[in-house]
């Protein structure tokens, strides 16, 4: 999914003296118009609404490949746990490997000794304890992928691997920072290294050896989900080999050699998941309700669950020209003790979409190219527990009447999406402490 960017950006005006500050609350028929005084003296208003509505909505798909995960995109995912809100999901990833040069010639009597799968451990979400073990499981592609496609959540994962061809199966808890190292089954490859015509170049050798499929069975319980750096140094396929005298591989008449064949930039890699609602003992609640107000609102990566937002009240400020809106704070709280086990997503994005389809990034955020996220914020303060977004440009917008969009989404970044496990259960605007919208405005 591609980000589109947004308005203008604005200047910020900003306000020296300050000679009266008044306090309105959950006034839905203006805003705090009826407490601003006649006259023309500047009045600086500061108004708390929480008549908006919020909802969550399953995502249906989202784009899983290299292409979308922009500073993330070396990452990808293996493994599962269960949730007691979110029930079981499950990751995996498929890769090609690349030569690492062409023209590849292993020399005569290829005597294979090993093929490993080396990949780069850069963390883990959810119980990362060692006795948190996943029978991990590695596959040959039996169908092609490429760079140059788009692949989505709802990929029919059946048709590019056969599970009764198993290249490697192991009970392993993958700690921080190392590197995991799979010894593969090889007698699959042997006539496709033997012959030199399928390592001529990058082009043939991906027809042939068209890449792998690592996964994990999905935990009963408890589990974790591992993240990979597959763009690492370290993260590479590499094949030990000698040569002997007569293909017997009795007598070998060399030492040891290696070839490492590549995962790098030009590697197609797409990351799969599956979400089990059924397994929650304490379920989401609301679920695709645009109806009903709920007391919680969810988000979870992976394609899992989003905010709408609608702040259709906002309209009775529509073609208010002697209002400027300073400040707009957009503060939205996470439910108490829902983050021991389950670490909120370090930040989330608030978007806004045209006829286009397109998720466009709001005013406040961005300019001529340039992001502002510092000021816009969306960041998870584990003091607070808190999310804040700055929207102020935003509401100056309708307020001037430049659009009537008034339906957000709260979620993970589109580019983060695929590679981010994480997920967190916010308070709705219908509870007393939950999501409000402080706007602070002036009547010039």
């Amino acid at each position: 999914m591609k980000i589109k960017k947004g308005w203008a950006r604005r200047g910020i005006l900003l306000l020296s003296t300050v000679t009266l500050l008044f306090t309105a609350c959950n006034d839905e028929s203006g805003l705090g118009y009826d407490i601003i005084p006649a006259g023309d003296q500047a009045l600086i208003v500061v108004d708390s609404l929480r008549s908006f509505k919020a909802y969550t909505i399953q995502k249906e798909r989202i784009q899983c490949d290299e292409d979308i995960n922009n500073s993330a995109r070396d990452f990808n995912l293996v493994g599962s746990y269960v949730d007691p809100v979110f029930g079981g999901t499950n990751v995996g990833f498929l890769t090609q490997v690349r030569l690492s040069k062409n023209e590849v010639n292993l020399g005569d009597n290829l005597d294979i000794d090993s093929l490993i799968l080396y990949m780069r451990i850069k963390g883990h979400y959810a119980d990362s304890s060692q006795t948190n073990r996943q029978q991990f499981k590695v596959y040959q592609l039996s169908d092609t992928i490429a760079a140059d496609t788009d692949y989505y959540s709802d990929i029919e994962i059946e048709n590019y691997y056969d599970e009764n061809e198993l290249l490697w199966q192991q009970t392993y808890f993958a700690s921080n920072d190392s590197v995991m190292a799979v010894k593969i089954d090889f007698e699959p490859f042997i006539e496709i290294l033997k012959d030199t015509n399928n390592l001529v170049d990058n082009e043939i050798f991906t027809q042939v050896l068209k890449g792998f499929y690592v996964k994990v069975d999905q935990a009963e319980a408890g589990g974790a989900i591992t993240s990979f750096d597959l763009l690492d140094d370290a993260s590479r396929l590499t094949l030990y080999y000698r040569n002997s005298d007569d293909g017997s591989g009795i007598e070998p008449v060399s030492k040891l050699k290696s070839f490492d064949f590549l995962i790098n930039d030009n590697c197609a890699r797409i990351n799969v998941f599956t979400h089990d609602r059924e397994m929650a003992t304490d379920p989401i609640v609301g679920l695709n309700d645009t109806v009903n107000d709920n007391d919680l609102m969810y988000i979870q990566g992976l394609g899992g669950a989003e905010i709408q937002l609608e702040f259709k009240n906002l309209l009775t400020w529509k073609d208010s020209v002697n209002y400027v809106v300073t400040r707009a704070e957009l503060i939205i709280p996470v439910l108490e003790g829902s983050a021991s086990e389950f670490a909120p997503p370090p930040n989330l994005a608030l978007t806004y979409r045209f006829d286009d389809e397109l998720l466009h990034l709001l005013p406040d955020q961005s300019h001529n190219g340039s992001t502002f996220t510092d000021y816009f914020g969306g960041y998870y303060s584990s003091v607070k527990n808190q999310y804040k977004f700055n929207i102020a440009q935003y509401i100056q917008h309708i307020i001037g009447g430049e659009t009537d969009n008034t339906s957000l989404t709260l979620a993970i970044y589109p580019w983060d999406a695929p590679v981010m496990a994480n997920r967190t259960i916010l308070k709705s605007p219908s509870m007393s402490n939950g999501m409000s919208l402080k706007i602070t405005y002036m009547k010039l």
